[in-house]
């Protein structure tokens, strides 16, 4: 069936956008399913090809208890795709959610690919050496042709109809789709940003002129990227993606270079230091860009630990660990002072979590503080026992001191017994709270407290995110007393 279907009917075939391999393989399933349906039927024309239904419930071949409508809302973060609770639905309706699932991608800036033009700038000097890294004998000018060449073929992908929009008649409508037109956008200023540098570079250096730099970490690119997918992407699914040619699934090419890329940050950071006299600038730049990270991935390792030890002799986790460890070393060496805000020692044993006495997680305990009480309704206490409500406060306080970024939660609270409104308002007030009292400065509110209030409970995954934000007030004046709010 595959060869009867053409290329132009399918959504980043070959992963041409190189997107993290999660979302990437999300999308080709939801695809090999459809096409697995459709079978060996007379499918001549995208405008059969769009009308032809496919079963969203039924469980794709070759996996256990995955439908298509799953894989939307348990990897693509597209929980209501089907509202009117349809068996079959049109292969049109799935590609218009694929569109939406892209252009998600698109605004998260999590793919190096389909950046939003201000975060190509921004990562542009990160890119540059990761290629460098990457590609022996090279310099800038041969990483402006790579992006340039690569810039066309996005276009090329582009121009597929499957991008355009699509009718309710399942026709192709000649518009772009918003993740193409916002996509096209980018790369159109990405092109000219690209060939604005690349004249720069042709030009001769006055003499005398003082040039900016922006400090380009040797595998600080390669780092963030691993810790990143090592925290999001399934321990199963990576050992069940081991082969021969690649013993450490998708983090082979992470292992082989990373012992190199830390020898050439060793030398680095001693030229650096050797060259500068304001080493407090390099310890700040330093424990924002690399030991914040490194904290995280060696907390999640060592809750981790005892379903790693699987993946020995060949386990990517604890390779990469021990580079880790000595990125880590390397900076404390310079910056003793960096150790109590580093990563802590590596335990044989997880220490039982313990709530960080700071002014802000005092606060977070204090408004918090009605959970441990009785549910004004129910008449039974909200949360089960004081470990819940330990852990709550601990992941609220990461959020805030990690500015708006949710942290690791391997296991959420299990009961809460109240209304989920009243939660609601507890996190909505309490972000209120801590930017009157000073403890940030964000005048709206972090689109990412829904994730944080979804993750700390298991009874809320799958909530509708706009009910999230539309809960109504009425009950405020209850909550806000319970959490001892001046108002």
């Amino acid at each position: 069936m595959i060869g009867l279907v053409k290329d132009d009917w399918l959504i980043n075939n070959h992963n041409v956008f190189e997107l993290q391999q999660d979302i990437e393989l999300s999308i080709s399933v939801i695809q090999y399913e459809m096409l697995n349906q459709i079978g060996l039927k007379d499918i001549n024309s995208i405008e059969k090809y769009l009308r032809f239904k496919v079963d969203i419930s039924q469980e794709i071949w070759g996996t256990e208890n995955l439908t298509i409508e799953k894989v939307f809302a348990d990897f693509l973060g597209l929980e209501s795709i089907n509202p009117l609770e349809q068996i079959t639905i049109k292969i049109s309706q799935v590609l218009n959610y694929l569109q939406l699932s892209l252009l998600k991608e698109y605004y998260e800036n999590k793919h190096k690919n389909i950046l939003t033009f201000s975060q190509y700038k921004t990562q542009y000097n990160l890119l540059l050496q990761s290629f460098l890294n990457s590609n022996i004998d090279t310099d800038e000018q041969d990483f402006i042709k790579a992006e340039l060449s690569f810039c066309n073929k996005l276009i090329n992908e582009l121009d597929k109809p499957v991008y355009s929009l699509i009718s309710p008649l399942n026709k192709i409508v000649e518009k772009p789709c918003d993740f193409k037109k916002n996509l096209t956008n980018s790369i159109d200023k990405r092109k000219k940003f690209l060939e604005q540098k690349g004249k720069e570079k042709l030009q001769p250096v006055k003499e005398n002129e003082t040039e900016k730099k922006i400090e380009i970490w040797y595998s600080e690119y390669e780092l963030r990227r691993f810790i990143d997918m090592a925290l999001r992407w399934g321990i199963d699914a990576v050992y069940n993606s081991r082969t021969e040619k690649k013993p450490y699934s998708v983090y082979d090419n992470f292992v082989k270079n990373a012992r190199i890329n830390f020898d050439l940050f060793a030398q680095q950071l001693n030229t650096k230091l050797t060259e500068n006299e304001n080493w407090k600038a390099i310890e700040i730049d330093l424990n924002n860009r690399f030991l914040k990270g490194l904290k995280k991935y060696i907390i999640w390792y060592n809750e981790n630990r005892e379903e790693l030890k699987k993946f020995q002799p060949y386990c990517p986790y604890s390779l990469m660990l021990n580079v880790i460890e000595s990125t880590k070393a390397e900076i404390i060496k310079y910056f003793p002072d960096l150790e109590t805000e580093a990563i802590p020692p590596l335990q044989t044993e997880m220490p039982k979590p313990e709530i960080n006495e700071t002014d802000l997680s005092k606060k977070i305990e204090k408004h918090f503080g009605f959970l441990l009480g009785n549910c004004p309704r129910k008449g039974v206490p909200i949360l089960n026992n004081e470990q819940d409500f330990e852990n709550l406060v601990k992941w609220t306080t990461s959020f805030y001191e990690n500015n708006f970024e949710v942290p690791e939660i391997s296991q959420p609270i299990k009961a809460v017994n109240t209304n989920d409104y009243y939660t609601q308002l507890a996190f909505l007030y309490l972000f209120d709270e801590l930017r009157k009292s000073g403890f940030h400065n964000q005048r709206t509110r972090a689109k990412t407290l829904f994730n944080l209030w979804e993750c700390c409970f298991s009874d809320y995954k799958g909530y509708s995110e706009k009910n999230f934000w539309k809960v109504k007030h009425e009950n405020g004046k209850d909550v806000k007393e319970r959490m001892k709010i001046n108002y």
